[in-house]
């Protein structure tokens, strides 16, 4: 069991309230064991039992609930950043799909790339989102735009693990022609 406290502020999602509303506690302690938080609130508050737990210095922070991305394309073939500075100079979109770019380009992108690429990027995605604190990614398939394909991209996930402090979640089901289409943060995804 571990303890966080040294916690200058913390955001909490309760029930009561909408979800503008954060119930911020302020000098806040967290105990959690494994991935279950035992108990939240004011470190003043911080029941005898959980004064044994291991410690672990929050450094005067905020600590806010895990971001969750509940929309991304994950694998997917090339990057259309140039296509965006060409937006923003005023080129349409129907141009720059007529210069053969846009979500065709990336479909084309897509198929042409193999498994090990997909997965190379896709775990290098996951890695740079948990950095900033997203803990849940919803991954969406379809790039590539045939269900073959896309069940092929998916599942360039299948075994993942990745760089969270307690696993990955279980995959929640997609369609039927391809169950790996849905899923949490690089879990296990299930068979297509």
């Amino acid at each position: 069991m571990k303890l966080l406290d040294n916690i200058a502020q913390l955001a909490t999602c309760r029930a009561e309230g909408g979800q503008a509303e954060i119930h911020p506690i302020a000098d806040a302690a967290l105990v959690w064991q494994g991935d279950t938080i035992r108990w939240v609130g004011p470190r003043a508050e911080l029941p005898a039992e959980f004064h044994g737990a291991e410690r672990v210095d929050g450094g005067g922070g905020l600590v806010v609930p895990g971001l969750v991305d509940c929309h991304t394309h994950l694998l997917f073939g090339g990057w259309r950043d140039e296509e965006f500075e060409q937006r923003i100079q005023g080129r349409s979109y129907l141009e720059i799909a007529a210069a053969g770019g846009g979500i065709a380009r990336t479909m084309r992108l897509t198929r042409a790339a193999g498994d090990d690429e997909l997965f190379g990027r896709g775990r290098d995605f996951l890695q740079a989102m948990a950095a900033l604190g997203v803990t849940t990614v919803e991954c969406k398939s379809g790039t590539a735009s045939t269900a073959s394909t896309s069940c092929g991209c998916s599942g360039s996930t299948a075994g993942w693990r990745g760089p969270s402090r307690s696993g990955w979640s279980a995959p929640s089901s997609g369609p039927t022609w391809c169950r790996r289409s849905t899923a949490t943060a690089g879990s296990s995804m299930s068979d297509c």
